[in-house]
């Protein structure tokens, strides 16, 4: 992403998948952390579809950055010690 996406406000597709890429950068899950992070998404898309009230609209920057930490907080929670240790490193 550009300096002029992040000017523009326009974001990626509102989606944990889009957080865990962003936190994540290349870091390979394992295959019950990717269900999890699947899981984590279902999630995110019932709480982004019910604070919207199923209006078809992008949410705001705050509703956003909400239920981004909501879904950051819950992939770092997956992740083994050693990957949070990689992680903090980074």
């Amino acid at each position: 992403m550009t300096a002029d996406d992040e000017s523009s406000g326009s974001r990626s597709p509102a989606s944990a998948f889009s957080v865990a890429e962003r936190i994540l950068d290349r870091m390979t899950l394992t295959p019950g952390q990717t269900a999890q992070l699947r899981a984590i998404d279902h999630k995110y898309q019932q709480s982004l579809f019910t604070m919207l009230h199923g209006d078809r609209r992008a949410p705001t920057e705050a509703e956003r950055s909400q239920l981004d930490d909501t879904a950051a907080r819950e992939i770092i929670n997956m992740l083994t010690p050693e990957q949070r240790r990689r992680l903090a490193r980074q």
